[in-house]
């Protein structure tokens, strides 16, 4: 992880962060954290995983999901958003399907 983009406020963000995972763990089936966000939001594009959280944040290194989210967007019944959290120095992009992308975003901002 690129601590150098959080760094005015890294702290603050990686409570939030250990929080946020603690949170989707008692949520969720099963989560897994990938280092490789092109790789992950192309399987969510065709189904292979039902969602992506950027829970790190990304604007230091748009590039590296930039692919991914086309795919999502443009796939059957996909969505992308970009969740801004007070306090945290930059959005978190969440892509899946409507209804779970909207239930991730609440707990995100919760």
């Amino acid at each position: 992880m690129d601590v150098a983009s959080h760094k005015e406020n890294w702290e603050n963000e990686k409570e939030w962060m250990n929080r946020k995972i603690t949170e989707f763990n008692l949520k969720a089936k099963r989560i897994r954290l990938f280092s490789v966000g092109a790789v992950v939001t192309s399987w969510v594009s065709h189904g292979g995983l039902d969602a992506f959280v950027s829970i790190w944040g990304h604007s230091s290194k748009p590039f590296d999901i930039a692919a991914g989210k086309a795919l999502i967007k443009y796939s059957k019944n996909g969505i992308i958003v970009e969740c801004e959290i007070e306090g945290l120095s930059q959005p978190r992009f969440v892509g899946g399907n409507k209804v779970l992308v909207e239930e991730i975003c609440k707990i995100l901002k919760d």
